[in-house]
């Protein structure tokens, strides 16, 4: 190789560090944010009993009486 080619082979080889190097760092400081801020809806929140029967959408009423197929 002559001088030329190994000097624009370093350049090129110096280039590529110094991008991944900026990745790795964009990474590492998008992996702490992550850590630093909660999830989206997280934690869950828990809704009542009486709640939890309306959301899943059985019906409670004690006005008419339950049947039973015969």
């Amino acid at each position: 190789m002559t001088r030329h080619q190994v000097e624009t082979e370093l350049s090129d080889i110096r280039r590529e560090i110094t991008r991944l190097q900026r990745r790795e760092a964009q990474l590492l400081c998008r992996a702490l944010e992550d850590e630093a801020a909660p999830r989206p809806g997280w934690p869950m929140h828990r809704a009542s009993a009486g709640a939890m029967a309306q959301a899943s959408g059985a019906i409670s009423s004690t006005s008419v009486p339950s049947r039973t197929a015969v």
